[in-house]
């Protein structure tokens, strides 16, 4: 299993650092993901990591913990003990979703 939560958690690095303004370290243990979302935060839009993992379930369907819920702000906890299929529809999902509202955010400036 340990095997199988490396290549999980390889694979999700992957997908997500086609990002550059997720800011990503490979966690050495555990089966979580804790990428700091922080340049996707301001104060005229998604101002908080909570705001940004509810807009993430509602809009995105994607489940995940905020940051604040870890004392870290600015970051989120993403979870890779399910699928690798799962894993990479959430991590589709994710990047399409601050796509768009840094498209919309960019068109408001």
């Amino acid at each position: 299993m340990l095997d199988e939560y490396r290549r999980r958690r390889d694979r999700l690095f992957d997908w997500l650092s086609v990002e550059p303004r997720i800011r990503l370290l490979k966690p050495a243990g555990a089966f979580y993901m804790f990428p700091d979302v922080s340049e996707f935060l301001s104060p005229d839009g998604i101002r908080t990591s909570g705001e940004l993992a509810t807009a993430l379930l509602n809009d995105a369907r994607v489940a995940l913990t905020p940051g604040e819920a870890f004392d870290a702000p600015g970051y989120l906890r993403i979870s890779y003990a399910t699928s690798m299929q799962e894993l990479e529809r959430g991590s589709q999902r994710i990047l399409e979703f601050l796509a768009t509202r840094s498209a919309v955010r960019a068109a408001s400036l």
